[in-house]
């Protein structure tokens, strides 16, 4: 039976958003309040390349929801704000994984 690739792609997306999830969720885990926003200042920071594309999405909306993320007082509330924030990049990475391997690599080079 030949697999789908509309749900072939939805089972990538699935598994790229609990990937996010996981990652943050030890990241609030293991850290206080400071240590957190510290920690999504560092993300954010790393998101230059978003700035820097000239993708169809509020970069600058994305990078401030991150950044309200680390204010949130549970865990399952940060999760929520983050997935949100991080949907489309999460997108862009499944959809168009050479544009998304592109802006990647510039981001580490510069």
């Amino acid at each position: 039976m030949k697999e789908n690739p509309l749900e072939q792609q939805e089972i990538i997306l699935n598994a790229s958003r609990q990937e996010v999830k996981e990652k943050f969720g030890r990241m609030f885990d293991d850290n206080d309040n400071e240590k957190l926003r510290s920690k999504i200042n560092n993300f954010t920071a790393q998101l230059r390349f978003i700035e820097q594309s000239e993708l169809p999405f509020n970069k600058e909306e994305m990078i401030e929801s991150l950044q309200r993320s680390a204010t949130t007082p549970t865990k399952e509330e940060f999760l929520t704000h983050i997935l949100s924030a991080l949907e489309p990049l999460i997108m862009l990475k499944i959809k168009q994984p050479k544009i998304f391997g592109i802006l990647e690599r510039r981001s580490i080079l510069n």
